[in-house]
């Protein structure tokens, strides 16, 4: 009985197995059918005629996109990418074309695979496949043949650059594209084909406007930081060339990462017990020949000039109530309640460079910027100490507090002393972030900074993810993602195709 149980149990398991191999040969060749044969140019669907067969979700695009190489929302910055280059906007340009002036029009193919008939090669057949479809969609003015069309078949391993006659004598020669081309084979190699998209639409575009493109550093697969950080870049690079309000946003944000950045560093050296200042609390900008802040013993440095000397003959000489002034004012020593300056996100101000003066109280300030603030109080901005207090040892060395307590002191109270005086320094130069950049820094944000600096927490992580969120280059690829969604802002014009270059990667 036992015997012939067991001989049903290994029938059983026997039957179990066919049945599994049998399962997975039926689902490979249900994804062998699945598998869409090679496109030919005349099969490929026309991204303003055949809307709903390129991957636009219905709109009329310059791009195609049938097989879905590329993801939507890259399609999309490729798309709002495409407009730029099509209505000229800076760095792009436009050119002479029949009474007027015209921008280029790019058009894009995406595909897996392409036919490759048995008397062509691989790149034989994607220029072919390239300048037809260039001829039958008509990209490009038919005044000036001024079009592009990109293929990229991934499958084979293809690219190709259709050009007209007014694109190439624009400056897409043989040579140009090729460097394209190079330029787009790290991410190709990766498989980041959204990444080389964007590089080759933004590079056609800056050698149509007459700029040069720099030939690829190397032909390492990258470092694989995705699209949208790559995108940044790019963004930054479009927008500053072109609009000088911008660059100023993009020098202002970079500046307030700094900064920020300082602030988490120095709460590290407070930890650790060697927090020393390097960055002037008023203006945020490091002393002369300090870089990061944060780093050092506390002891360390440089012998400052007397206080309180330096500071009633330089006061006199600065005007009062000026914009740092007025905002330190607007800080209390505590708590996260400080006043909002008015925001004023205008050109970055100018580096105040020198070395810091002490107060008596061993917070130390460019000499400007306590002087200033001199002018119209008397207590140090951080811990409302009388400014015009002599200090006990004369010169203090930078950053080095008074001595908070004997030095037999044990290691706890030692530690306990230092945060005492230094954390309201670290608070105060929060506060000073918020009013300083109040478009990048919002009121939420530093009251998060200033609960977390008071818990000796390390800052959120959540605040952090939104001033990065802030980041002009982001937020101005967010919005050409948003207008490539629209699809095409123009119609093929009936140009045509004859020139052009290839490569394989």
């Amino acid at each position: 009985m036992g015997a012939s149980l067991g001989r049903t149990g290994a029938a059983w398991r026997q039957v179990l197995l066919l049945l599994c191999l049998w399962l997975a040969a039926a689902a490979a060749a249900r994804a062998s059918s699945l598998e869409r044969a090679p496109w030919t140019p005349a099969a490929y669907p026309n991204p303003q005629r055949d809307v709903g067969a390129c991957g636009r979700r219905g709109v009329s695009s310059f791009l195609c996109d049938p097989d879905g190489v590329m993801s939507y929302d890259a399609a999309n910055l490729a798309e709002g990418l495409i407009a730029q280059v099509e209505r000229g906007e800076a760095p792009y340009t436009r050119a002479p074309c029949g009474a007027g002036l015209q921008g280029f029009q790019i058009a894009v193919a995406l595909m897996r695979r392409l036919q490759v008939d048995g008397s062509q090669s691989p790149g034989e057949a994607a220029a072919a496949f390239a300048r037809g479809l260039h001829d039958a969609w008509g990209v490009g003015s038919g005044a000036c043949d001024n079009g592009v069309v990109l293929l990229l078949a991934t499958r084979d391993r293809q690219v190709y650059v259709s050009t007209g006659r007014g694109a190439e004598a624009a400056g897409l020669s043989p040579a140009a594209l090729s460097r394209v081309m190079d330029n787009m084979k790290p991410a190709l190699r990766g498989e980041r084909y959204g990444e080389a998209v964007l590089e080759a639409v933004h590079e056609l575009g800056l050698l149509l406007a007459g700029s040069d493109v720099p030939a690829a550093g190397g032909d390492g697969d990258g470092d694989g930081v995705g699209v949208f950080a790559f995108f940044a870049s790019i963004v930054a690079a479009v927008w500053g060339w072109g609009w000088w309000s911008n660059r100023k946003r993009d020098q202002r944000f970079k500046r307030a990462q700094r900064q920020l950045e300082a602030l988490k560093r120095d709460q590290a050296a407070l930890r650790r017990g060697q927090y020393k200042t390097t960055t002037c609390p008023i203006c945020l900008d490091d002393f002369e020949g300090e870089e990061g802040g944060g780093q050092g013993a506390a002891s360390g440095g440089a012998a400052a000039p007397s206080a309180s000397t330096a500071l009633k003959e330089t006061a006199p000489l600065l005007s009062g109530g000026t914009q740092a002034s007025a905002a330190a004012a607007g800080n209390s020593p505590s708590g996260s309640g400080a006043a909002r300056a008015p925001a004023s996100p205008g050109a970055p101000p100018t580096p105040r460079r020198g070395p810091p003066l002490v107060l008596a109280c061993g917070h130390s300030f460019h000499a400007a910027c306590i002087s200033e603030w001199a002018a119209g109080h008397t207590t140090c901005p951080i811990c409302r100490r009388d400014i015009n207090e002599e200090d006990d040892g004369g010169a203090r060395a930078r950053g080095a507090p008074p001595p908070p307590c004997s030095g037999g002191a044990p290691p706890a109270a030692a530690a306990a002393a230092r945060r005492d005086l230094w954390m309201p320094e670290l608070l105060f130069r929060t506060r000073r972030l918020g009013l300083m950049y109040p478009d990048f820094i919002s009121t939420s944000m530093t009251d998060q900074f200033l609960q977390d600096l008071e818990s000796d927490a390390d800052l959120s992580h959540a605040a952090l993810a939104r001033f990065e969120a802030r980041h002009p280059a982001r937020e101005r690829a967010a919005e050409l993602r948003e207008a490539g969604r629209g699809g095409a802002s123009a119609s093929f014009g009936g140009g045509h195709g004859g020139g052009g270059a290839g490569s394989s990667w």
